[in-house]
């Protein structure tokens, strides 16, 4: 089976560094838009009442306050209408940005595959450049993201191998020549690497075989791989399965912080900037009333879900509202944003995955800029 090598996922992390990305912010009206056959939201015809935002939006409770937004008007109260565009997955988000079809984003726990999307170099106002400029941070998820085998595996049979992570299954003796199956270049591929590294491996130890989380799980179901990378809801569904936690980022002390991300030619244009303070400043209101009704949040977020086709499951949707604490103005004022960020790029560069010339790019595409008008008193 082909190994991965320090190439590939440097390829698939950093493609889009080098990218040029077109288009400027979007401030004509619009309705919802309405998905193609990409698993991309197609913008509805202009209404000409209010100036729009242009939100890119997934499937997942990352996406939970945008829609609470939304529904309850937070958007029309300060002046401007969110148009949101509904992405099934993190690729075709990242393609849009290229051709400036989005303003902002709000990018969940495959956020470790938008890396390739910060590459601003300069003053974004005075040098406008395309790409993505994290301008907050959005949600804390506490559990969720883990690697699994299954319960009769060697893995699963031994622990202790590292007393620094006492929660770890396997060792190098009967992890060495396992085969991992998980989507390269994303938040759950990092994962895998931590945890190698925790017991003394690298990635040229085991080989990987790259599958989204739904092909994943269902490869893995089918006997296939050895240990498998999963997020909620399917994480959820592997306990159900017996399916051991051999390691995840909770037990290997990595927060998950999930982010908006601002096209960089949005912001260099003054109005549609505006309309990202106003957006964001609508979000960390959302997200104080997510977390002060938990009821309210499970019976949105299972409507979110049947609006797009997902599964809803009470204890899945229970279990993936437990796990989330959203940001408020409050956190933010006593937290560093996009330290998270920060966080897995030395990590990456640690291992060889991001070179010493671009290390610097997740310190300069980062901003409190637009978030501090938010915060002043």
């Amino acid at each position: 089976m082909k190994k991965v090598t320090s190439i590939a996922l440097l390829l698939c992390l950093l493609v889009s560094l080098l990218a040029g990305c077109g288009g400027t912010g979007g401030t004509g009206g619009g309705g919802t838009g309405t998905p193609d056959s990409s698993g991309t939201s197609v913008p509805s015809e202009p209404d000409g009442e209010l100036p729009t935002l242009r939100v890119a939006v997934m499937p997942l409770i990352t996406s939970l306050p945008v829609k609470y937004v939304m529904e309850n008007k937070l958007d029309e109260a300060r002046g401007f209408r969110i148009e949101p565009l509904m992405f099934s997955t993190g690729a075709p988000m990242n393609e849009a940005l290229g051709a400036g079809l989005w303003d902002i984003s709000t990018i969940g726990v495959v956020s470790l595959a938008f890396l390739g999307l910060l590459h601003l170099v300069g003053d974004i106002v005075e040098h406008p450049v395309s790409g993505g400029v994290l301008v907050g941070d959005l949600l804390e998820a506490s559990d969720g993201i883990a690697l699994y085998a299954r319960a009769d595996s060697p893995i699963a049979q031994v622990s202790g191998a590292n007393p620094d992570y006492p929660e770890l299954l396997g060792d190098a003796d009967t992890v060495r020549g396992a085969s991992f199956i998980l989507d390269i270049g994303t938040i759950k591929h990092l994962n895998e690497l931590k945890y190698l590294e925790a017991l003394g491996l690298d990635d040229t130890a085991v080989s990987t075989i790259n599958m989204d989380t739904s092909q994943g799980y269902q490869a893995f179901l089918a006997g296939e791989g050895d240990i498998v990378g999963l997020m909620p809801p399917f994480s959820f569904m592997a306990v159900d399965n017996g399916w051991v936690n051999v390691g995840g980022l909770k037990q290997l002390g990595i927060p998950v912080v999930d982010m908006m991300i601002a096209n960089a030619a949005s912001l260099a244009d003054e109005e549609t900037s505006a309309l990202i303070v106003k957006f964001l400043d609508a979000v960390y209101e959302a997200n104080e009333a997510l977390n002060n009704d938990p009821e309210m949040t499970k019976a949105l977020l299972a409507q979110y879900y049947t609006e797009n086709a997902s599964e809803v499951d009470e204890e899945n949707i229970a279990q993936d509202v437990g796990r989330v604490h959203f940001l408020t103005k409050d956190d933010m004022r006593q937290r560093q944003n996009g330290e998270f960020l920060k966080v897995m790029a030395d990590f990456m560069h640690g291992t060889g995955k991001v070179e010493d010339s671009k290390l610097p790019l997740f310190e300069t595409n980062i901003t409190d800029q637009y978030l501090a008008q938010v915060l002043e008193p």
